[in-house]
This record gives C-alpha cells, structure tokens and sequence, in this order.
C-alpha cells in the first residue's frame, strides 16, 4: 500500500483515534453539566484521576480492541478537564484580560498538538 491509494477498511480499524474522539464527543454536555451543579473542582481532579488511570491501563492492553476500549474512554474522561478549565481561566481573570488569556490558552494548546508528533 502506498500513501496514494485510499485506505481499506481493515487499515482504518486499526486506527483509535476515533474511539477517542467518539469519548470525547459522547461526554461532552455531561462533564459541563456536572462541573456546573457538583462543582468545577471535584469534576476536574475526579476526571484527570480517571484519565490517567484509563491511560496507564490502556498501555498494558493486551488486544487491540481493548487497547480501543481503553482509548475511548480516555477520550471521555478528557473531556472534563478540557471544559472546566477555561472556565476556571476566566474566573480567575479581571473582564480586561479574560479574553487575551483564554485566546493564549488556545493558541499554546494548538502549538502543543502540532509539534507533538
């Protein structure tokens, strides 16, 4: 196969992006919802805890449809932390610099998605 020719459906299996994506995509009303009636803190520490543990799981996953699995709810406990935290960025600045800070925020996560390899 060369990188010209479209890809089976076999070699996108073996892809699991897309159970992280779909984790992310599946939790992410129930994480803003949480923070906003049991609190922003418990939601943030509860799912970091949660995503970490997914994460080491995740690597000792000994089939890759658990290896999947794992990643899709890495996707879905990531979630939490992601909207919870711009919030807290906000909270945390004066009206005259909330914008400037959350726009940074975002711009230093983008940089950091696409040096990463």
């Amino acid at each position: 196969m060369t990188e010209l020719e479209p890809p089976t459906l076999q070699d996108t299996m073996r892809n699991p992006t897309p159970a992280s994506s779909g984790g992310m995509v599946a939790s992410s009303h129930l994480w803003g919802y949480l923070a906003d009636t049991r609190g922003r803190r418990k939601v943030l520490i509860a799912t970091l805890l949660l995503d970490f543990l997914c994460a080491i799981a995740g690597s000792f996953a000994h089939t890759f449809w658990l290896f999947v699995v794992f990643r899709f709810l890495n996707g879905f406990f990531i979630c939490g932390p992601s909207a919870v935290v711009y919030v807290y960025l906000g909270e945390f600045h004066t009206a005259e610099h909330r914008t400037k800070a959350i726009m940074w925020a975002c711009i230093f996560i983008s940089i950091g998605i696409i040096s990463l390899p």
